[in-house]
């Protein structure tokens, strides 16, 4: 074989510039003492062949490192982070260069974190090792009618503490499901009935959105709260996944639960990053009066309060009222709310999720993906229709 097939083949295997340069140094060496060689051509095969199998190495040493900074890329396009100009987002700085294709021990690794409605932060991160069976959530319905439990799966927990733990759930990029999908869900209590994707379609998702197979990397969406969080200027988030089980009684209620240790990812050090608001006070405000359990509330929807991933109503309330008392009229004025912006388009937004009581009484939404709080010129809730400054 000539050097220049042999320098060919070897420019065609993948691997990390740092071991290209160190393989290409070894082969200059070979080539200038061409002439004192003994059997070149099995020296070079040889060589030849030690550069493929460290190139494997290479790359499968590579496969996670690629996968976090895929997930990073994926995330800042899905969010719309450049486009809507958001500020306060920020990506992790990765770890360096894995050794191995698959962690053997259980790891989590930071790739960004948003700053969510209200003080909450969503905090993206990728765990791993994660077994194919492992993509699931905690609420897959039991078919075996003699099981002793009607849900079970895995659920991915994140928390400050050992006593205070949250649902992470797996991250997708959409919520959409075809009918054949959905199931209906009655809830006893309120005798609603809800259309809910089953597990297997759930699973799918999972798995063709959040799940890399190669690495056995599960992308997990965890939300902190700010206010949660003690003095100082990150926070320190604990990921595990549990085993979860539980019984259903007639009322739809979950009895007997039990959830057992299944992996525990470790730590990510969560940088805390502030949001820019914008504040819009309505020409109009809207007025309202309410009895309250107290006597008569009187109120006024005066504004909003907007950021790239939320919404917060503005009212001005004069009287003493109770917790519930405001709940009604406000999600009657709040119904329907769908953000105008200036190419024409329009974003809904879903009912509080949160209120914030006291005298300038504040309830809380948010809405899927980010916006460009700047675009914004209206928006229309309960129908009544508000303008922007």
């Amino acid at each position: 074989m000539k050097n220049e097939r042999i320098i060919a083949a070897y420019d065609s295997i993948p691997m990390d510039p740092e071991l290209s340069q160190r393989l290409w140094n070894e082969l200059e060496k070979e080539t200038e003492t061409q002439a004192r060689r003994v059997r070149p051509r099995r020296r070079l095969r040889a060589l030849l062949l030690t550069a493929a199998v460290l190139a494997l190495m290479s790359a499968t040493a590579y496969a996670v490192s690629s996968i976090h900074q895929q997930r990073q890329s994926e995330l800042r396009e899905e969010l719309k982070i450049e486009e809507n100009q958001v500020t306060g987002y920020v990506e992790a700085e990765l770890p360096a260069e894995a050794t191995e294709a698959v962690s053997r021990e259980p790891r989590a690794v930071l790739l960004s974190v948003l700053p969510d409605f209200d003080d909450f932060l969503r905090v993206y991160v990728d765990v791993s090792p994660v077994e194919p069976e492992e993509v699931t959530d905690g609420y897959l319905m039991d078919q075996d009618e003699g099981s002793d439990w009607d849900l079970y799966g895995i659920s991915y927990l994140s928390g400050l503490d050992e006593e205070h733990w949250q649902e992470a759930f797996i991250h997708t990029r959409d919520d959409s499901y075809t009918e054949d999908e959905l199931v209906s869900v009655n809830d006893p209590e309120t005798g609603v009935s809800y259309r809910y994707p089953h597990s297997e379609a759930r699973k799918d998702k999972y798995r063709e959105q959040g799940y890399d197979p190669e690495t056995k990397t599960l992308t997990l969406e965890c939300s902190l709260n700010r206010d949660d969080v003690p003095a100082g200027e990150t926070a320190r988030l604990h990921i595990i996944s549990v085993e979860y089980r539980a019984k259903i009684d007639a009322e739809g209620i979950e009895i007997n639960n039990d959830a057992q240790p299944l992996r525990d990812f470790g730590y990510v050090e969560v940088p805390l990053p502030q949001k820019r608001l914008r504040t819009v006070r309505f020409t109009e405000p809207r007025s309202f009066t309410v009895d309250g359990e107290f006597g008569p509330v009187e109120g006024k929807l005066v504004g909003a309060e907007l950021s790239a991933t939320g919404l917060t109503w503005l009212y001005e309330i004069e009287g003493v009222y109770g917790s519930e008392d405001l709940l009604a009229v406000t999600d009657e004025m709040e119904r329907d709310a769908v953000l105008e912006l200036q190419d024409g388009s329009r974003k809904p937004v879903s009912l509080s999720v949160r209120s914030e009581l006291g005298p300038n009484f504040r309830n809380i939404c948010g809405f899927a993906g980010t916006l460009d709080i700047d675009a914004v010129i209206g928006i229309t809730a309960g129908g009544v229709h508000y303008d922007f400054e």
